[in-house]
């Protein structure tokens, strides 16, 4: 379908949700992070008829490929996946934030973006949470740590409290059933 049309967003979404998903499934990082930047070639292609989504998928591949090294990296700080950070060696830290900070900087962007375009994108609004957790975990400082989890936190419950609300707003328009009225 691509062949015969080049810019068509349907087929650019599904091969861009297909290569995301194949490297879900790569365990060498840097494999991974090569099919990612893929899909996140097909994604930018989407950016002038489906902006909202491409800004969305920038932010997703953004945290997956962060969130893969981030991961590896605490672990060889001798850190527990849900300990407080920032990364305890400080070498690798300033290291990672050098390579991943203002790719980090710019998922976070995207997702503001595509929050720009959907005030409730509660899904944009989850990887800003996600992203901002990352970037703490690269913090400088303990001030910048604080501040990116404050910002995470915020994320976070505002993801929450928006899918609560689609929740009602989807069980006050199902229909009653038969017989209930």
């Amino acid at each position: 379908m691509l062949k015969a049309d080049p810019g068509n967003p349907v087929a650019l979404e599904c091969l861009g949700q297909i290569l995301y998903s194949e490297a879900q499934g790569i365990e060498d990082l840097d494999r991974k992070i090569a099919k990612l930047d893929e899909a996140q070639r097909v994604f930018e292609r989407l950016a002038g008829t489906v902006p909202r989504f491409a800004f969305y998928e920038g932010g997703a591949i953004a945290w997956a490929k962060s969130h893969a090294v981030l991961t590896v990296a605490r672990s060889n700080s001798g850190m527990k996946p849900d300990a407080p950070g920032p990364i305890k060696d400080n070498v690798a830290r300033e290291v990672l934030r050098a390579k991943y900070g203002e790719m980090i900087n710019a998922g976070i962007r995207s997702l503001h973006h595509a929050l720009d375009l959907d005030p409730r994108y509660d899904d944009a609004m989850d990887y800003l949470n996600r992203l901002y957790r990352e970037r703490a975990d690269l913090a400088a400082t303990p001030g910048e740590y604080r501040s990116d989890i404050s910002q995470s936190d915020f994320w976070k419950k505002k993801t929450l409290d928006t899918r609560k609300q689609k929740a009602e707003v989807m069980t006050d328009v199902t229909p009653a059933s038969p017989g209930s009225r």
